[in-house]
């Protein structure tokens, strides 16, 4: 098997038949919440710190080898990405504080799947890449 390239994000481990790679534009902020979800005016103000990431149709794309995986499978594939990876990922950005400078890479797998991420010291930019995990 020929390993993936993809033209987006980071690369792929080389034994996997389907990936998924993007650059999406990240921001990782925090901000003040002065009110409840009620309504209600906060005596303190909490900090709240989210990770932003912003997918564009035209800065992603997928790869797969045809002779092991099918059109399902892909889709599949993106599905968790969305349903699951973005979700975890933001958490773990988070969690780790995963600035725009760092060239830190945070990573999260489950149910046949991973998926990586890294500013790679951008300022702006997080490139992806998810995988079916053999």
């Amino acid at each position: 098997m020929i390993p993936l390239a993809l033209d987006w994000g980071l690369q792929p481990p080389p034994t996997t038949p389907l990936a998924w790679g993007a650059r999406a534009i990240y921001k990782l902020g925090s901000h003040e919440e002065k009110f409840f979800e009620n309504g209600k005016r906060r005596k303190n103000p909490k900090t709240v710190t989210r990770a932003s990431i912003d997918l564009l149709w035209d800065r992603q794309g997928s790869s797969r080898d045809e002779a092991s995986t099918t059109e399902k499978d892909q889709k599949a594939l993106l599905q968790w990405v969305d349903n699951i990876g973005l979700p975890e990922l933001r958490k773990l950005c988070v969690a780790k504080y995963l600035s725009g400078s760092s060239e830190d890479e945070v990573e999260f797998a489950s149910d046949g799947y991973a998926i990586k991420a890294s500013p790679r010291a951008s300022y702006g930019y997080l490139y992806l890449v998810a995988w079916v995990t053999l």
